[in-house]
């Protein structure tokens, strides 16, 4: 960030045009991290960066992002006028065409860890394990499920920082697994084995704004997508109905219990997840959009 506001001055007096690709609220971020008592104190340090995020939002030729949010906080944040070069690339990847020899080496994988092809209503996750995320949503829920003597489970695919804690958690549960970090083709040989996909994430400013690649990975695996983000994932469940969000008068617990009394919606946000995923985020549309 700062090498680009160094270089902007000259790249603006050359005439070349620049594209700004951003991917958080720096430096917000900064600041928010802080114990609120500092937090004031934190901003009139850091003046200077904002000063430097803002000169750089208003010089570039092009602000890009991950989503709507995203472009029009950093138009509000930097008072930056919008361009018609303004523009939203989301965080999708190329697809993934695995051989006999990869699926049968994951299956056998996977059976070892202990995740096997059964009738268990299986929700899956893969991401960080950090705080970033709302695990204790899934432990609630196991217990209200287990109460109710409802077949499921829950494998937490990843690695970070909270990953011993929740290991030692899930020790204590039948039916929730932690598995290490995954790569590409295991998650979707997983996902050929579960029923939905879980995102629990909690509800900070910058991922309420945002649409987070895990996200996008859900629609591409043809997923219900279980989350409790409100804002643009919010609205993206309940407008595409392709999962249910969770959270003030819904329980995860409940969502789940939906999904699995109903088949029907089952497969029609499974559906729905694929079509919205080959309309808006499919991997050579966006970026032959983002190429043109």
């Amino acid at each position: 960030r700062a090498c680009g506001y160094i270089r902007l001055p000259r790249i603006k007096k050359r005439g070349i045009p620049c594209m700004l690709d951003v991917k958080d609220q720096w430096p917000l971020i900064l600041v928010r991290s802080m114990p609120k008592l500092i937090q004031p104190t934190a901003r009139v340090i850091l003046s200077p960066y904002y000063l430097i995020a803002k000169k750089t939002m208003r010089d570039s030729t092009s602000i890009c992002a991950m989503s709507d949010g995203f472009v029009n906080w950093s138009l509000g944040f930097s008072n930056r006028v919008k361009s018609n070069f303004d523009f939203v690339a989301p965080l999708t990847s190329p697809n993934e065409l695995l051989t006999e020899k990869q699926i049968e080496e994951d299956m056998l994988w996977w059976s070892e860890k202990g995740v096997e092809k059964n009738d268990s209503y299986r929700i899956m996750f893969v991401g960080s394990f950090s705080k970033v995320f709302d695990f204790d949503a899934i432990f609630r829920a196991a217990n209200k499920l287990s109460e109710k003597n409802i077949n499921y489970e829950f494998v937490l695919c990843g690695d970070g920082e909270l990953a011993n804690d929740l290991k030692d958690k899930a020790s204590k549960y039948r039916n929730i697994k932690v598995i290490e970090w995954i790569d590409r083709s295991k998650i979707i040989t997983l996902s050929q084995m579960s029923s939905a996909f879980i995102a629990p994430y909690k509800n900070s400013p910058d991922f309420m704004i945002s649409i987070p690649n895990k996200i996008i990975d859900a629609l591409k695996l043809s997923m219900p997508l279980l989350s409790s983000l409100k804002g643009e994932v919010g609205a993206l469940i309940k407008d595409n109905k392709v999962g249910l969000g969770y959270g003030d008068n819904t329980s995860l617990s409940s969502c789940t219990q939906s999904l699995i009394n109903d088949n029907k919606l089952q497969r029609e946000m499974s559906n729905n997840a694929k079509e919205l995923y080959k309309k808006e985020f499919e991997f050579d549309k966006v970026y032959g959009s983002l190429v043109d």
